[in-house]
């Protein structure tokens, strides 16, 4: 007031309000009786002070530009002219709200107009945010008007992990919420997979949060998945269609002995389904597949990788009917491929032997007129061949029959009969 030599009233508080800054004036070359510019130190970092800063210069000083740097609120500048007080730089909503307060109580300032950009705004604090935490497109940031972060959407669970510490760094955010953030489809059922860790018996499904799950397995794991995945974030609804697995290996083992089979089978149990693999008697597979129901949690029995080694009487009759041993004109020796046949003839005559005691082989030939002596040595060369394979001479019959049609070669052939089946 000195200084300008006006006289002004000013407020008690203000004077106080001086007593506690440090100014430091500055004087334009030249024009004494104007400040130029006024740099203000705040001590004790008082909001209020900042703000009696702006009511006493407006009071005081004629209009011109002034600048007001502080450490809390950044850049401010502050410019009057005609009784129009202009704010802009960078503040608070609380130093904003606490200097509009006062301004509003001074009689000279008409007008204020503000054009700060407020650091603890929901908007940029929303920006800040954003690139502090850089969410995926599928989830969505808000902030609300007491500066609450929310996040909503479905992301990873490292992006969530990482946003719930950035978050906490983000200038005037007050908390984060993520309560709205959920794991995607396949993120959340691999984190469910690691989580409940189910047999290779159970398959998880997941479809909006419903977490299914099939198959079998023991009740253990049943009653340690209903536990936790509805602990899993993310996870609406847990529903359990896995059917209780009986002890297979136990089964297994009272199959076996029940149905003692032999080394030349293998038994396996699968989801209730004995399988039998491997050759064996037919004596045993019919005693089998009649003995598998007394085992309780078998549901089936099943033989289709299982041979049967015994052939019935009638299908080796069958089998020795298709063969035939051919000899070309004017030849009685047996070729390699008759010598096969004959080999082959051998071992089905000697199954049915062990199958029917009072079996014989018939070998039959139809010669053509003046063919009779090479047809008798054709069915002597057979005849020797079979007992040369371990057939006895009295199991073997020969038949001959004339006819009148001519061939180029001779076809003989073989016929298995019994006394009680000729």
């Amino acid at each position: 007031r000195r200084q300008l030599g006006v006289s002004v009233r000013v407020p008690q508080v203000v004077v106080a309000a001086f007593r506690r800054l440090k100014l430091t004036i500055f004087r334009a070359q030249g024009q004494r009786h104007l400040l130029r510019r006024l740099r203000v130190q705040i001590v004790n970092n008082i909001l209020v002070l900042k703000v009696l800063e702006v009511a006493i210069l407006c009071q005081l000083l004629r209009p011109g530009r002034i600048r007001i740097y502080t450490r809390r609120v950044g850049l401010i500048r502050i410019q009057l002219a005609d009784g129009v007080l202009t704010l802009s730089g960078k503040a608070t909503r609380a130093w904003l709200e606490q200097a509009m307060h006062i301004l509003s109580t001074m009689p000279d300032i008409k007008q204020v107009q503000q054009h700060l950009t407020l650091a603890d705004s929901p908007e940029t604090v929303l920006k800040q945010a954003y690139k502090a935490l850089q969410p995926p497109r599928s989830v969505r940031l808000f902030v609300t008007p007491s500066l609450k972060l929310v996040a909503r959407g479905d992301a990873d669970d490292a992006w969530i992990r990482q946003a719930r510490k950035r978050a906490s760094s983000i200038a005037y955010v007050s908390s984060y919420d993520d309560h709205a953030v959920t794991l995607s489809d396949n993120i959340l059922l691999q984190h469910a997979i690691k989580v409940l860790q189910p047999p290779q018996s159970v398959q998880l499904s997941l479809n909006q949060g419903i977490l299914r799950a099939t198959g079998t397995a023991k009740q253990p794991w049943i009653d340690t998945a209903k536990a936790k995945a509805m602990t899993i974030k993310g996870i609406t609804r847990f529903e359990n269609q896995v059917t209780p697995a009986v002890d297979e290996d136990k089964i297994l083992k009272q199959a076996i002995q029940l149905l003692q089979p032999p080394q030349t089978v293998t038994l396996s149990l699968n989801q209730g389904v004995l399988s039998a693999s491997g050759r064996a008697k037919g004596s045993w597979i019919a005693q089998a597949q009649h003995a598998w129901k007394q085992v309780d949690g078998i549901q089936r029995f099943d033989t289709t990788n299982l041979k049967n080694t015994t052939q019935t009487w009638a299908s080796i009759q069958s089998d020795i009917a298709q063969i035939t041993v051919t000899f070309p004109a004017t030849v009685a020796k047996l070729s390699p491929d008759a010598q096969a046949d004959i080999q082959k003839l051998a071992r089905l005559f000697r199954r049915a032997l062990g199958i029917r005691g009072d079996s014989k082989l018939v070998v039959r030939a139809s010669y053509k007129p003046n063919d009779s002596f090479i047809t008798t040595l054709r069915l002597k060369a057979i005849k020797k061949a079979l007992i040369t394979q371990g057939i006895e001479a009295k199991y073997i019959l020969s038949q001959q029959r004339k006819t009148d049609t001519l061939y180029k070669e001779q076809t003989i052939h073989f016929k298995l009969i019994s006394e009680t089946q000729p």
